[in-house]
């Protein structure tokens, strides 16, 4: 219940500092959060024999 009430007292808070124009909003480059390409991710969407790509499960 504290996380709960946590979040509610912080959402009111974000609200009415919105209100005062004292929260802003980030600017975020998409490729910041995106993952980077390492060798195995590489290695997976290659056909790099050795290597075999996960399969999904049966539906």
């Amino acid at each position: 219940m504290s996380n709960l009430a946590f979040v509610q007292v912080r959402e009111g808070l974000d609200t009415l500092r919105s209100r005062l124009g004292l929260l802003k909003p980030a600017q975020l480059e998409l490729d910041v959060v995106l993952p980077s390409n390492t060798a195995l991710v590489e290695a997976l969407n290659s056909k790099t024999p050795g290597i075999e790509k996960p399969r999904a499960p049966p539906s």
